[in-house]
């Protein structure tokens, strides 16, 4: 599904240009990108379509690498995907020439997805399972503690593709989960402007905030 290529391509630029693409500085890394995209392609339905692509046993290659791990990946002793979607896909090659979304029409769908639908204390992003549902048993929960050491949240869960107990969300901060809704409440204004938003203005690089001038803080 080539236009499952250029979508990761698009996404990853936009993360980086909005300096949401960052793992030392508590965002998310370049890779938890791709499988944010990639989940958005499995678990896609309703107006929007169908999956463009199967669950991490669909792909030749994934599926070996996970058939050689010796971790369990039995992790859902009762999966409740929200929505179900069947165990069946189907002829997903059949579904894929009919659909004629456009890759900014996928786009679009990838940022209403995070910033209206996906439920990100209830869900994990789990290539594995290709569905909606919560995180596994064996996936540990990552708390953010925010500045006032009382508030808390739990970051991102996203699912390892061939480890289930590695939660690749961890390493996400209270400031980066922060812009990360921010950024994408953003797109989602510009993505709904009359004129469709334009490429350039979707990616205009972050600055951050200026930094009060000396004087500025004296007459403070």
């Amino acid at each position: 599904e080539i236009r499952a290529r250029d979508l990761i391509l698009l996404v990853k630029r936009w993360a980086k240009d909005r300096g949401i693409c960052h793992a030392a500085k508590g965002h998310l890394s370049p890779y938890c990108w791709t499988l944010l995209t990639i989940y958005l392609l499995q678990v896609r339905s309703g107006c929007d379509g169908g999956p463009l692509l199967p669950e991490l046993a669909g792909f030749q290659l994934a599926s070996s690498l996970a058939a050689g791990s010796k971790k369990p990946i039995d992790d859902h002793a009762a999966p409740t995907p929200a929505p179900q979607l069947p165990k069946s896909r189907g002829p997903l090659g059949r579904a894929r020439t009919e659909d004629k979304t456009t890759v900014g029409a996928l786009f679009k769908e990838f940022v209403r997805f995070y910033r209206r639908t996906f439920d990100w204390r209830k869900e994990a992003v789990s290539l594995r399972l290709g569905v909606r549902s919560p995180p596994g048993k064996l996936l540990p929960i990552h708390i953010m503690v925010f500045e006032d050491g009382v508030t808390t949240e739990a970051a991102p869960n996203i699912e390892d593709p061939f480890d289930p107990t590695r939660n690749l969300g961890e390493g996400v901060s209270e400031d980066g989960f922060r812009r990360l809704h921010a950024e994408f409440a953003r797109a989602e204004a510009l993505l709904g402007a009359p004129d469709g938003g334009s490429l350039s203005r979707l990616l205009e690089p972050w600055a951050p905030p200026a930094a009060p001038s000396s004087g500025e803080a004296n007459e403070d």
